[in-house]
């Protein structure tokens, strides 16, 4: 009897012996399936330089699999592009460089029938401007002290244009102005076309499925908006209604909808540079940035600073302050 049960007992032993290894190694195993390999392009380019990141899928089978470059921003990575491999496993995708950042980036593999996934090692790409921006890259604030303003940068702002007395000049100097905010931010602005309607500063009527509306008004129409203009001032601009939000930095008044008026009838002519430089000071404030009184900031309360500035650039303080307002901060979710 003794000596059965020492039997039975070295059976199970060899049998643990030789089943641990594969059910030890079988998660990582199923780990090593799927190996992916990507290379940048580059990855220190100005605004707008092409770049690709290329690699290969490894795994056991002859199948074209999705792959999906992300990026990561504050809070966690965010999807840039979506693609598939070939049979051979090779893939190409583009890298949006259409606006200025420094952050990490890399491909995954999501998990495949019969094979596990993977991600490749992130890289990190820098897109700079092609100009050296002028000033003090501290140089900024928000447009309400002690509490920061922000659109979520993770959807599309949706705009209407009302073109006032300017006509389609001041259409193409809009769409000129949210260019260069896409540029320092990664906001994405969709048109929905024109309105005749100017917003109040409060309260009042406003379009479904509009978030901004950017409006060409005179002196006396402004009246009625609740913060009528001054014939020398170029415009004005802010959030129109709020609500409590959260990102990854914290509490957060999410902006829910913002308003820009821009002076038709101003005392001083407005040339189509200066109707540009007007724009882009007042749509930043209406993603919440304030003014700054340091020189070379399209945000100085002056819009003598603006004359130092390159037209389609900014400031080293605006760019700081605008990259805040933006993708690199991070998504901003609506408190219930």
């Amino acid at each position: 009897m003794r000596l059965a049960a020492r039997r039975t007992a070295l059976v199970l032993v060899a049998l643990v012996a030789l089943l641990a290894p594969l059910l030890v190694s079988s998660p990582a195993e199923a780990g090593r399936r799927t190996r992916v390999v990507a290379v940048f392009s580059a990855t220190q380019v100005a605004l707008g330089t092409p770049v690709t990141v290329t690699g290969v899928v490894k795994d056991r089978g002859k199948r074209k699999r999705k792959v999906v470059l992300e990026q990561r921003i504050r809070g966690g990575w965010r999807t840039v592009s979506k693609g598939r491999t070939t049979r051979t496993g090779a893939f190409a995708l583009p890298v949006d460089t259409s606006w200025l950042y420094t952050t990490r980036l890399r491909v995954r593999a999501p998990r495949a029938k019969g094979a596990g996934p993977d991600t490749s090692k992130a890289t990190w790409v820098t897109v700079s401007p092609g100009y050296a921006p002028a000033g003090d890259p501290n140089a900024w604030s928000p447009i309400t002290q002690g509490m920061r303003t922000r659109f979520n940068p993770c959807r599309s702002i949706r705009y209407q244009i009302r073109p006032g007395l300017y006509g389609a000049g001041f259409v193409s100097a809009v769409s000129a102005a949210l260019a260069d905010v896409t540029a320092a931010t990664g906001l994405r602005f969709v048109d929905r076309g024109l309105t005749d309607l100017i917003p109040r500063n409060q309260g009042g009527p406003w379009p479904a499925k509009v978030d901004l509306i950017l409006a060409a008004t005179t002196v006396a129409e402004s009246a009625a908006t609740g913060s009528p203009l001054e014939s020398t001032t170029g415009g004005r601009a802010g959030p129109h209604k709020t609500t409590w939000g959260r990102d990854p930095r914290g509490r957060v008044a999410l902006v829910k909808s913002a308003h820009v008026w821009i002076n038709s009838t101003p005392a001083s002519p407005m040339t189509p540079n200066r109707l540009l430089q007007i724009l882009k000071h007042e749509i930043a404030h209406a993603i919440g940035l304030g003014h700054t009184e340091s020189p070379g900031q399209y945000m100085n309360t002056s819009t003598a600073a603006f004359a130092s500035l390159p037209l389609r650039g900014w400031g080293a303080g605006d760019l700081t302050g605008l990259a805040r307002q933006g993708l690199q901060g991070g998504c901003v979710r609506r408190l219930r």
